[in-house]
């Protein structure tokens, strides 16, 4: 549940991300899922070297979707399709 909540903003900035312009939308969505994770971090007392590591894992997962949403927007198919 943690983690779903915590990456709802990266997925609504994930459609901003289609658009080439609207990129930086997907940077502030990845610092707020960042700031909303630490924040239900400390309200949890877990140990300062465990966020780190959450939010490592985190920041892994992220970079993983974004390439994943680069693909896919890159794919000539869809490309005709948005046309």
């Amino acid at each position: 549940k943690l983690f779903s909540l915590a990456y709802t903003p990266i997925w609504i900035s994930d459609i901003a991300d289609i658009n080439q312009y609207l990129r930086p939308l997907s940077t502030l969505g990845l610092f707020y899922s960042i700031y909303i994770l630490y924040t239900i971090f400390l309200f949890m007392d877990i140990f300062k070297t465990k966020i780190v590591l959450y939010l490592l894992v985190f920041v892994i997962l992220y970079i993983l979707d974004a390439a994943l949403a680069e693909t896919i927007v890159k794919n000539p198919f869809l490309m005709e399709f948005l046309k």
